[in-house]
């Protein structure tokens, strides 16, 4: 993955629809390209519909994408960013 990119771990969660927002704005600021990683149980096309909204939501530039993986959602990300310029995760939810 190039440099100038900017990985985003993406959910359904309100936290991750903040971090996504941030994430958009940052890579349009910089001209970074957005990669949107969604870490999954299950890689069936049922699942994936919410995650695609979400990214879709922002209004992606050409050349950003959406993908999707299995795996411990930590380590995915980080081998996902390992080139990455930046990663950018939403704040942990804390219970009620």
């Amino acid at each position: 993955m190039p440099t100038n990119t900017i990985v985003v771990g993406i959910d359904e969660s309100p936290q991750a629809w903040a971090a996504l927002a941030w994430a958009a704005d940052m890579a349009r600021l910089t001209g970074s390209t957005l990669v949107g990683v969604h870490v999954l149980a299950w890689l069936e096309e049922l699942y994936r519909a919410p995650s695609e909204h979400v990214f879709a939501a922002v209004d992606p530039e050409p050349g950003w994408t959406l993908r999707f993986a299995q795996g411990q959602v930590g380590h995915v990300l980080v081998d996902q960013s390992r080139d990455a310029r930046m990663l950018v995760l939403g704040p942990a939810s804390t219970p009620a």
